[in-house]
């Protein structure tokens, strides 16, 4: 294989924490606006990989793969209410909000209670590409591309590579190809 292979590649893993969130906002009963908030703890990983392979000079193929899994889950929920030019934040209490399984079910300003939907979630993503180039006669060539992406979610907000990549692998396909001539004419 020699110099006829060039491979390159990298991963990116992250974790973040966003201390404040927002989520929805909801009216209660005296009027009072109240924004709803919360931390969300945010994990993503994705690798890039590239390889070009050159069966001679006038023939090369290149490929490029990039999956993409992240995952993030909202706790610490708060609210936060505007008086004149600033915004009072006040940790919302196991008294004042009860979880189930779609959501959190919030008092807001006394007896007001309203749903949040549980904003839990996982993404994933798969691009893929590859171009075969062919120089048929001297500056004349003949591309062909061919691009794959998958997406896919789920409302989890865990990573799990192992799950996460099946489950990519089963979100169905879109599927470009391309194809591209160029003549050089001599005059």
């Amino acid at each position: 294989l020699g110099d006829r292979l060039a491979l390159t590649g990298g991963m990116d893993l992250a974790s973040v924490t966003v201390g404040w969130q927002y989520l929805t906002q909801a009216i209660d009963e005296a009027g009072t606006q109240h924004y709803l908030l919360a931390r969300l703890r945010q994990r993503t990983i994705s690798l890039t990989t590239r390889a070009d392979y050159a069966f001679s000079p006038q023939l090369t193929v290149q490929m490029y793969l990039q999956p993409y899994l992240g995952a993030g889950r909202f706790d610490r929920l708060a609210a936060a209410t505007a008086g004149g030019h600033y915004a009072q934040i006040e940790t919302v209490d196991a008294e004042h909000a009860q979880t189930t399984d779609v959501g959190w079910l919030v008092d807001v300003g006394g007896r007001s209670r309203i749903l949040v939907p549980l904003p839990d979630f996982n993404a994933r993503k798969l691009n893929g590409s590859a171009v075969l180039r062919w120089e048929y006669r001297a500056g004349s060539e003949l591309y062909l591309v061919w691009t794959q992406s998958r997406t896919g979610s789920a409302a989890n907000g865990t990573l799990a590579v192992g799950r996460d990549v099946a489950a990519l692998f089963q979100s169905p396909p879109r599927n470009v190809l391309l194809a591209k001539a160029s003549y050089y004419w001599e005059p």
